[in-house]
């Protein structure tokens, strides 16, 4: 499994490896490393697990080009292991969208539960901004002793 880092903006993920993060992402699209396979780092509390993390800055800009990098990187992880996950900024900004729109398969979207009802509000708006439907989403931090929990799915499903 080969987990990606692609938060520009908060880079965390090599924090909790421990790993250095003096190659990684950054470097694979900006052209400075050509093979992930140097800026895998392992995980070593979880063997089969490797980490590309975000890497040094500066960070490229998204240019069309950079996102077809990008891609491209995206598909040879693919085809090197079974699982792939990719951490992502939040859907709100701009650069989230785009990094998103450029991977080749459908995301797993993962929210966090908000104390305001409009959270189906916001996954159905994020969803028509991606560039193809998301393979599911899972809801996290769902407070199932207040009894608004179910509006969630009212919403969602229609059952009103």
């Amino acid at each position: 499994m080969i987990l990606v880092d692609i938060h520009f903006q908060r880079p965390a993920l090599h924090s909790l490896a421990p790993c250095p993060n003096d190659l990684g992402l950054s470097s694979l699209l900006a052209g400075h490393l050509l093979d992930p396979a140097p800026a895998l780092r392992p995980f070593p509390s979880l063997p089969s697990l490797r980490l590309l993390p975000v890497g040094p800055a500066p960070f490229p800009f998204l240019t069309l080009s950079v996102l077809r990098r990008l891609r491209a990187l995206v598909g040879l992880l693919l085809r090197r292991t079974e699982y792939l996950v990719v951490d992502a900024p939040v859907l709100r900004s701009v650069r989230g969208h785009r990094l998103l729109a450029a991977i080749p398969v459908p995301p797993l979207l993962v929210l966090r539960a908000a104390p305001a009802l409009d959270q189906p509000a916001s996954l159905a708006a994020a969803t028509r901004l991606l560039s193809r439907p998301p393979l599911g989403a899972i809801l996290n931090a769902l407070d199932l002793t207040n009894d608004a929990w179910w509006a969630y799915y009212v919403h969602y499903h229609g059952l009103a």
